[in-house]
């Protein structure tokens, strides 16, 4: 006996709602760009990933990080058909904030390229009277990533006090915002390849233990957050700033 899956697609403009939640969205989108495959250093081993821009009808590009065998397998499927705006069709995605807002697949994500729903042929019609819009050589990387701010909307009910904050999670706040140290160091020591911190001063010889690559240096801007008479330190990182 067959059953029919039952797709609920979330919209992009939804995504805040489930951003670094336990909480899984559905997506159907056009890729249209493919970054270059990496390798990372993550808790447990060295891993693959490939970035992906996608977008719909809502016309806010947002990023799809896939790893592991998605970068072997599916990514390597839209490498060659990226110029034909392939669709591709996704569950249970995670939504982190991660330049400012993203998706990324998990261990139980699974990945369709112009898969044999109704709901696809709506959107191959989309991409068809909106050809002009897709190859817009404006739309590149950059104006993608700048448009992923557009996806975040505050979500006032879910608003934290500050001195509830607590490391490792991802909050709603309201704060003033001070600079106390005009003269700090703005940026930090990492390895050029797994982003690991060192304690290497600028233009000091280093050797990555884990990749023998050298330290470069990544943007950090520390600011004190104020919220009536609570204050905490913020510290701001590359990929925020």
């Amino acid at each position: 006996m067959l059953t029919l899956v039952e797709y609920n697609f979330t919209p992009f403009v939804s995504f805040s709602d489930h951003m670094d939640q336990s909480t899984s969205v559905d997506l159907m989108a056009v890729a249209i760009i493919v970054n270059p495959k990496k390798q990372i250093y993550t808790s447990n081993c060295l891993q693959d990933l490939q970035e992906l821009i996608v977008v719909n009808e809502e016309k806010k590009p947002i990023g799809l990080t896939c790893w592991g065998h998605f970068v072997v397998n599916e990514c390597a499927t839209i490498t060659k058909l990226i110029a034909t705006t392939p669709i591709i069709v996704a569950r249970r995605l995670k939504v982190t904030s991660f330049n400012e807002i993203s998706l990324s697949t998990k261990i139980d994500s699974s990945l369709m390229i112009n898969p044999n729903v109704a709901k696809v042929q709506t959107l191959r019609r989309w991409c068809t009277e909106n050809e002009t819009f897709l190859q817009d050589p404006r739309m590149n990387k950059k104006t993608c990533l700048e448009s992923m701010s557009h996806l975040i909307k505050p979500q006032l009910h879910l608003m934290t006090p500050i001195n509830a904050i607590k490391p490792g999670k991802t909050y709603w706040t309201t704060t003033s915002i001070t600079i106390t140290n005009s003269t700090q160091t703005l940026w930090y020591m990492v390895c050029s390849e797994c982003k690991r911190i060192t304690t290497t001063d600028f233009n000091q010889a280093f050797t990555c233990i884990k990749c023998t690559k050298n330290a470069t240096p990544e943007p950090r801007f520390v600011l004190l957050l104020t919220q009536s008479t609570f204050s905490i330190f913020y510290i701001l990182l590359s990929h925020v700033l």
